[in-house]
């Protein structure tokens, strides 16, 4: 009796890890998927270039300190 109940929480230990790693493996997949998407609509948004003339602060000796 104690060697099948042994073999029976041995077995349903297996089960418990088979079952987390196929939805550990289903999650990533989702995820991989949703990032992908993502991804390809990020870069094909063009960004916008700002251009602005330096502040009289910023501007010393003719010389013109640029933020980067």
């Amino acid at each position: 009796m104690q060697d099948d109940d042994g073999e029976l929480a041995e077995l349903q230990e297996v089960v418990k890890v088979v079952t987390t790693a196929n939805l550990l493996t289903e999650v990533v997949t989702a995820a991989s998927a949703t990032l992908t998407a993502a991804t390809s609509q990020l870069t094909t948004a063009a960004a916008p270039t700002l251009t602005t003339a330096p502040s009289d602060a910023r501007r010393r000796k003719g010389v013109v300190i640029r933020d980067p």
